[in-house]
């Protein structure tokens, strides 16, 4: 005899199924279970049971995942994008042409990146391109004051480098936008040394001459120094046998410092242009 509610086959004069304990009739003693009847039900599912404190911890890491995902979605959106690791690989190596180009892709997508921003100035002011730069330190200085104490630093490093190239039209470009006195008797200062390394690998007063005369023009008030180091070229010129160099620098030495080196014209300049 087949159990109609569990199919279990049981004996003919079985009352109760052996396996479910269900009454048994004589209609289902020849028919299986399935057979014009209704199958074995579902098997039992035992409820699960979730502690307090998993189910508080499983919520809070539902949202630790919620937030880390946003938060990356945020970063693809607005974060730095690859061209400014690049631009910031190139301004480390100092290709500033390379660095320029990814920086302009980078404020083009991230128009507030500060950073990018500086340093796009930065690459201006060091490929001598002034307008550029003072257009992007403008931009800057604007939304972030705090940026200016680096903004002012640049100048005479981008000076130097300026002159390292022998570029002393870019370098005083550069200088002239030094508004504080005390930087622009450092950078006139700068422009003398610069002369006086120039003047140890030629002897041509032209290419000489102007970095002191751009120094005068810079800081009136390190005239005479370059006054000074003009009439010590005038001496070593001539003692070299430069005679009209050496009258050249004379003259310079007395234009910069009027009045104080006027015996050097008579002791240097008697047989110039004879």
């Amino acid at each position: 005899m087949f159990c109609t509610k569990c199919g279990t086959d049981n004996k003919t004069e079985a009352k109760f199924c052996k396996s479910c304990g269900a009454g048994l009739s004589a209609a289902a003693a020849s028919s299986p279970a399935g057979i014009g009847q209704a199958g074995p039900p579902p098997p039992l599912t035992l409820p699960v049971r979730v502690s307090p404190e998993l189910t508080q911890w499983l919520t809070i890491g539902g949202i630790a995942l919620v937030v880390l995902f946003a938060g990356l979605k945020v970063w693809t959106a607005f974060g730095p994008s690859p061209h400014f690791k690049l631009a910031k690989k190139a301004v480390a190596r100092g290709d500033w042409a390379s660095a320029s180009s990814y920086l302009e892709i980078e404020l083009h997508k991230h128009e507030d990146n500060a950073e990018a921003r500086f340093l796009s100035g930065q690459c201006q002011l060091y490929l001598c391109q002034q307008g550029r730069a003072d257009s992007e330190f403008k931009k800057l200085l604007f939304k972030h004051p705090d940026f200016k104490e680096r903004v002012d630093a640049l100048y005479p490093k981008a000076a130097e480098a300026a002159l390292a190239k022998d570029d002393l039209n870019c370098a005083v470009m550069i200088l002239r936008q030094l508004k504080d006195p005390v930087a622009k008797t450092a950078a006139a200062t700068q422009l003398i040394e610069a002369g006086v390394r120039k003047a140890a690998d030629t002897p041509e007063y032209e290419s000489v001459s102007n970095y002191f005369v751009q120094a005068g023009a810079l800081d009136p008030n390190s005239a005479k120094k370059a006054a000074e180091k003009a009439a010590e070229l005038a001496a070593t010129r001539h003692t070299a046998g430069f005679t009209d160099e050496a009258c050249r620098f004379a003259q310079l030495a007395q234009s910069l410092d009027r009045g104080r080196y006027s015996e050097l014209i008579g002791k240097y300049c008697s047989n110039y242009g004879r």
